[in-house]
């Protein structure tokens, strides 16, 4: 392939930017996809269109089928692409295509004069924006004491982040971390799962403290009863009444599992 894309440095800014994964295959995509409006097999291809597969994806850019799809349906829900599925393949459209690539081959026809002085006001703009970047100061995501409660941070985080609402200073991301620590992590899914399904900016809790013992065990009385009863141990594990025995085995021992992850841990 010929030619360039622009890539203006608000990418920076992007929500995806630190997403090794997600600006890899974003920016393959921008990099495939076509540059003015044609016809391939019946479809019509829009400027940013890409007619392609997660296969040949993965095979592009060196990362699994898993994470294309992944990556995809993080991307198609945060709006910056559009996918379409067909016999011919899957159809991807970078969404703000035409603003990314706004004026490319306005500056290509322009000559070196006029090129080179609106390159030279850009650059003065950008050590301007530069100034402004460091005055502002990186938001530190904190490590919360417990591995459960840290994931479960991660992803209200990342909720916010999809609301367009993310945590913009250090103490409001101070006393949210103190927010998890202080609580039960079968509290905080509870709650935290509720505030998700309603489209809330917070997580809300009862100030009744005996709540978040209550529902741990209910939530945990609850799980029990999805033990299954074994039966007896058999001589052959080769046969049906052997294979029934492990399978019984197995789906205890899980429940057994998440109750000591989420129970024991806090």
């Amino acid at each position: 392939m010929e030619g360039y894309i622009k890539l203006h440095r608000s990418v920076l800014d992007w929500e995806w930017y630190d997403d090794g994964n997600t600006f890899r295959l974003f920016m393959h995509l921008l990099l495939k996809a076509n540059h003015k409006e044609k016809k391939y097999r019946g479809i019509n291809m829009k400027p940013g269109t890409v007619l392609t597969s997660r296969d040949i994806l993965a095979s592009e850019t060196g990362l699994s089928v898993k994470q294309i799809r992944t990556v995809l349906n993080k991307l198609k829900r945060a709006g910056d692409l559009a996918i379409e599925t067909s016999s011919q393949g899957t159809k991807i459209q970078v969404v703000n295509y035409s603003k990314y690539q706004h004026g490319a081959s306005e500056e290509a026809s322009e000559g070196p004069a006029k090129g080179q002085q609106r390159a030279t006001n850009k650059n003065v703009k950008n050590v301007k924006n530069d100034k402004n970047n460091k005055n502002i100061k990186k938001i530190e995501i904190p490590v919360l004491s417990d591995s459960h409660k840290n994931d479960l941070f991660k992803e209200w985080l990342d909720y916010k982040k999809d609301l367009g609402k993310p945590i913009k200073t250090n103490q409001g991301m101070k006393q949210l971390a103190k927010q998890f620590e202080e609580n039960n992590s079968l509290l905080i899914r509870k709650n935290m799962d509720k505030s998700i399904a309603n489209g809330w900016q917070g997580i809300f809790y009862d100030n009744n403290k005996s709540t978040g013992g209550n529902l741990a065990k209910d939530i945990v009385a609850s799980k029990l009863k999805e033990l299954l009863p074994e039966p007896p141990k058999p001589d052959n594990y080769d046969t049906p009444e052997g294979q029934e025995y492990i399978r019984v085995f197995q789906h205890n021992l899980e429940v057994r599992r998440w109750n000591t992850k989420h129970v024991y841990k806090g």
